[in-house]
């Protein structure tokens, strides 16, 4: 099936002031009784992606795609898609994508990378972009004896892009230390270590 036109979803300027709130973006162990204070605002964070929605359309599209690549009677079947024929078919357009970018560089962020498959900007910045970007507060909350961080309240988003960003992912991480502890039981020909 060739690559359908892929709409213009941004039609109106990415202000700042009217904004939508992204339900559900608040992870559950952020909470007061958990609260271990708010972030140092000049702390840099990376590795943060806004993830693009799909049209109802092209979603559609994709459902009907996948089950005929399962059909043994389909001509789609075990036909897969490289990333640039996926981005085609069911990315974001290129001019949307470019806004977007926009709004994140006037926010000072840095844009690190597009995905092939055009429904994902990768980016960083630091925790007082973040906060001003996305309307909220990072803060660290201690779980189980460990400093997490997250969002104090669900993100938001301006009214204009509210239909085409599904989420914002890496606002919330645990540690990246790992600790470990010896082992309780030996296995046969493996030695490990249990992770807490």
């Amino acid at each position: 099936m060739p690559a359908q036109e892929r709409p213009e979803r941004v039609t109106a300027a990415i202000g700042d002031t009217e904004r939508t709130t992204i339900q559900g973006s608040q992870p559950p162990m952020a909470r007061p009784e958990n609260d271990a204070g708010r972030m140092a605002v000049g702390t840099q964070l990376e590795g943060n992606s806004i993830v693009l929605s799909r049209t109802a359309a092209q979603e559609a599209d994709l459902q009907a795609l996948i089950a005929a690549q399962q059909d043994p009677t389909s001509p789609s079947y075990h036909k897969w898609l490289t990333p640039e024929e996926f981005a085609a078919r069911f990315g974001v357009a290129d001019a949307v994508i470019a806004k977007m970018q926009s709004w994140l560089e006037k926010h000072g962020f840095t844009v690190d990378s597009i995905s092939r498959s055009k429904n994902r900007i990768i980016f960083s910045g630091t925790v007082e972009q973040v906060e001003a970007a996305f309307g909220t507060e990072l803060h660290y909350y201690k779980v189980d004896g460990e400093a997490h961080f997250a969002p104090s309240r669900d993100i938001s988003v301006p009214v204009a892009v509210s239909s085409l960003v599904q989420t914002v992912t890496n606002l919330s991480r645990p540690p990246v230390l790992i600790r470990l502890r010896q082992p309780t039981r030996e296995i046969p020909s493996m030695h490990l270590r249990a992770a807490r």
